[in-house]
């Protein structure tokens, strides 16, 4: 008889002997071996295969992190919040099976796991959410289970004792019920676990013995009316080595939900107004929206992103996921890099500040823009430099973000919503960004053309012509320096393979969470075992892809500038890209072997608007090809 992979194949089977003597197999019940994490599970003893997504929401930032399996984790705790299914067969514990998919609902920050049992399959889903607490809200993971299988399961929530890369502690683990017919488990006095309904089961012990004494069925019931009146509580004493699994029994079709949360939010970022986090009491929470409709309010937020429909999945799927997961994890990034007392564990401060800044300017989200450029300004010198703590100039970072904060410092004037700057709050950025200039031009360090150009247009939107052209003139002075081609500048086929590979293994479950896999050929494929989720990664990818479907240049875009032939005759449409004329967008499509080509700029306030058309080019696909038009149509030659 096979055996599972948490299984314990010394005690799957025993024999024993007929009348005739011939030995007969006689089934025993299976004992699962202790499952540990899926970072642990697949590498190596000294070196775990660190790999998560952040989940949480643009006001409060990073929530929680989760890891392929579906395993939840608080930022800087040392526990965790499982899930093991109990059904017909035996106990299915999902660091430890094969049967396992992950991914992000619709490209947003909301992840779902699933795993298969017999006759169905029963989902995972994690994501960040504001949470109603006796009258007052804050932000929670919210944690939902959905038993898809055509029998009824039992899941167990099981609070353990591991971060996700390695191993934890837990002091005491707290139960109580809720006034709302639910269940309260406070994890060392401090985080909040609470359920939608009261367990029907318990189990504690060690990490060694929970799942075996839960398959073996040594757990005990919970009475409702005894943790109604008085808690029940466990210790672990001076080990730390506390695990318990909360039963809950799961109909067919059915669906349970939890949220996690920190008792005493941690406060981020407050010196540098990037996050506030909410203070509330610790009290019940009364209602949990549902994550479908956190996953339709991401939708909301990304309703004006760069989009693509294209048959290259990894590259559609990553423009959209990627924008979401900065708005989520980049400004607490910014935190870490502004404090003096944080442990970056980045060689350089200021380039991994650039990285991020120019992420974030392809996304339209004007409330990060503005808080990142309230914190990159409170590092400003007097003299223009943007020191950080180690030092290190991080005026490309200013300079990055200062466009799109201008851009959205517009008073609606009219009926139609288009209007003019708000002059008081334009001025507050003109300034920095004049010390910031003169800053570049004085010390020679350099700064972006593409950012300089940005920033022109968006100081001649404000009012601000003057130093719109001193932007412009820096920028036309940095670019002449260059003697690459926009088409050497874009990447060659081999780079340009390995920047769809990189999309692809940036994507939430894009590493077969097979425990059998070998480990060293899992990092041979480009699997990372340092950092478990890295928004400067994740942000440079965003960059390079933007920058390979628009690219801005002196003279207007260049479309498409990285290319491989197995795209051709493939339909391409991008939407709404950012570039110094505007937003734009085009359609890609083929007649034979030549593609047609339908493009539009939408103009952005301070840009010529039509005086000055963009030049539109075309530069790996068809090489001698350009046309000038905030719109148009040609058949392109290869």
């Amino acid at each position: 008889m096979p055996t599972s992979p948490g299984e314990d194949p010394s005690s799957a089977t025993a024999t024993t002997d007929t009348e005739e003597g011939s030995p007969v197999r006689l089934p025993r019940r299976r004992t699962p071996v202790a499952p540990v994490p899926w970072s642990l599970r697949r590498g190596a003893p000294d070196a775990p295969l660190r790999r998560w997504v952040p989940t949480g929401t643009v006001d409060s930032g990073i929530l929680a992190d989760v890891d392929p399996a579906g395993l939840v984790s608080l930022p800087g705790r040392h526990w965790s919040l499982d899930w093991w299914v109990g059904a017909e067969d035996r106990w299915h514990h999902p660091s430890m099976e094969a049967s396992l998919q992950q991914g992000s609902i619709e490209s947003s920050p909301v992840l779902s796991t699933t795993m298969r049992v017999p006759g169905g399959t029963v989902q995972h889903r994690c994501g960040g959410a504001r949470v109603e607490l006796a009258g007052r809200s804050r932000d929670a993971a919210i944690v939902e289970l959905e038993n898809d299988s055509a029998v009824p399961v039992a899941v167990a929530l099981v609070v353990r004792p591991y971060a996700l890369d390695g191993t934890g502690h837990i002091g005491s683990v707290e139960m109580s019920a809720t006034p709302y017919g639910g269940c309260r488990i406070v994890v060392d006095g401090r985080d909040v676990v609470e359920t939608d309904r009261l367990p029907a089961r318990v189990v504690q012990g060690s990490p060694a013995e929970v799942a075996k004494d839960l398959a073996a069925g040594r757990d005990e019931p919970v009475a409702p009316e005894a943790i109604t009146d008085e808690p029940r509580r466990w210790t672990s004493g001076t080990s730390g080595a506390l695990e318990v699994a909360f039963v809950f029994p799961l109909a067919h079709r059915a669906t349970m939900g939890a949220s996690v949360a920190q008792k005493e939010p941690v406060r981020r970022g407050r010196r540098l107004g990037l996050r506030r986090a909410p203070v509330a009491p610790a009290e019940e929470f009364r209602r949990v929206p549902a994550l479908s409709s956190v996953v339709g309010g991401w939708s909301a937020h990304g309703a004006e992103d760069p989009s693509l429909e294209w048959t290259v999945p990894q590259a559609s799927d990553f423009l959209a996921w990627s924008a979401h997961v900065l708005r989520v994890a980049a400004p607490s990034e910014f935190t870490r890099l502004l404090d003096p007392s944080s442990d970056t564990g980045r060689a350089a401060r200021a380039e991994t500040a650039s990285q991020l800044a120019r992420g974030l300017s392809s996304i339209p989200a004007a409330e990060i823009h503005a808080a990142v450029w309230d914190a990159l300004r409170s590092a400003q010198r007097f003299s223009g430099k943007v020191e950080l703590p180690d030092g290190s100039d991080a005026t490309r970072a200013l300079l990055w973000v200062a466009a799109p904060a201008l851009g959205h410092m517009t008073a609606p004037t009219t009926a139609s919503g288009s209007g003019g700057p708000d002059e008081e709050i334009a001025m507050a950025v003109v300034g920095p960004v004049a010390k910031a200039l003169r800053w570049v031009e004085r010390s020679g360090t350099g700064a972006p053309p593409a950012a300089l150009r940005r920033l022109g247009v968006a100081l001649s939107g404000v009012g601000q012509p003057d130093v719109a052209n001193w932007a412009l003139s820096l920028a036309e002075q940095l670019d002449g320096s260059r003697s690459d081609s926009p088409a050497e500048r874009l990447g060659s086929d081999r780079t340009t393979e390995a920047l769809i590979a990189g999309l692809a293994r940036e994507l939430p479950g894009s590493v077969d969470p097979d425990p059998r896999a070998d480990h060293e050929s899992v990092a041979g494929s480009g699997a990372r075992t340092g950092s478990g989720f890295d928004p400067v990664e994740v942000a440079a990818l965003r960059v390079a892809l933007v920058d390979a479907v628009v690219a801005d240049e002196h003279s207007g875009a260049a479309l498409m500038g990285r290319w491989v032939p197995e795209w051709s005759g493939r339909t391409i449409e991008a939407h709404r890209f950012p570039s110094v004329w505007g937003r734009v967008s085009f359609a890609l499509r083929w007649h034979g072997e030549n593609p047609a080509l339908l493009w539009e700029v939408e103009p952005v306030l301070g840009s010529t608007g039509g005086s000055t058309a963009p030049l539109i080019t075309a530069p790996v696909i068809s090489p001698g090809w350009s046309a000038a038009g905030w719109s148009g149509e040609a058949l392109l030659t290869r």
